[in-house]
């Protein structure tokens, strides 16, 4: 029993498991079985070369995947930043307009205040002279 075929080897071998196994997958292992063995060294070549270009693509894709994850990142943190830029110049604009609304109604109070203070100043200093003319025509 010396064959050399490794086919025909392997078809013994899985005949023997034919109560074990349902016909048509036995067919199709067979079938599989022949081509593996069966292939030329071209056609080795061409599926080692077929497995390194899927390995290039992989590569490659998986480097346009990191390169646009990147990118999208890049504008997504600028679009933030821009957002991020117009609320400071709002919350400015408004900080801006209540310090200003603040900053004259404290001084209208100063002056109010100031102009209170001259009033009684008038007030006491019209008092006093009043009471030296009086004193001094009294005389």
């Amino acid at each position: 029993m010396g064959c050399s075929n490794p086919a025909a080897v392997l078809a013994g071998r899985l005949k023997f498991c034919t109560v074990l196994l349902p016909c048509v997958v036995l067919t199709m292992t067979l079938t599989y079985f022949n081509l593996i063995l069966n292939h030329s060294w071209d056609d080795r070549l061409q599926a080692y070369a077929g497995r390194n270009l899927f390995g290039l693509l992989k590569n490659q894709h998986q480097a346009v995947t990191a390169i646009s994850s990147i990118w999208r990142g890049k504008m997504s943190r600028q679009r933030v930043q821009r957002l991020v830029e117009r609320r400071n110049v709002a919350t400015m604009v408004i900080q801006a307009l209540y310090k200003g609304w603040k900053g004259r109604k404290e001084a209208f109070a100063r002056k109010k205040e100031k102009m209170a203070a001259i009033s009684i100043q008038r007030i006491y200093r019209g008092y006093l002279g009043r009471n030296k003319a009086t004193s001094e025509r009294d005389k």
